[in-house]
């Protein structure tokens, strides 16, 4: 599953508008204008609607400046519901990818810098 799609959309969003949807506002903001941006002038339907995820539930989008992006997509999984937004064991989340790649470049990385070294350190 990727959320690339969503985050390339978002990103949009927040060249366009100068910020990132709130919480409240949701993926919905990339198809209907949010009241906060009516008027304003830089809001773009980015969306035809609300994207679901392969159980037929919409995506789920959290505003939270402690993610990477800011943001944070996620699905409810196959049981279709979660109860601590995005973390239970079935749910799949776009934190949850970058944490896991993060923590695969840092083995990864480690297991060369440990053979660098060694091999430096035996000639």
């Amino acid at each position: 599953m990727t959320f690339e799609p969503l985050g390339l959309a978002l990103k949009m969003f927040q060249d366009q508008n100068h910020r990132l949807p709130e919480t409240a506002e949701g993926l919905e903001a990339l198809e209907v204008c949010p009241a906060s941006l009516k008027g304003a002038g830089t809001w773009k339907k980015l969306a035809d609607s609300t994207p679901y995820d392969l159980w037929d539930q919409p995506y789920q989008y959290i505003r939270d400046p402690m993610l990477s992006d800011g943001y944070g997509i996620y699905s409810f999984g196959p049981d279709r519901r979660s109860a601590s937004r995005g973390n239970d064991p079935d749910d799949l989340c776009s934190w949850e990818l970058i944490a896991a790649e993060i923590t695969a470049w840092t083995l990864f990385g480690s297991r060369l810098f440990f053979r660098w070294r060694r091999s430096r350190h035996l000639s």
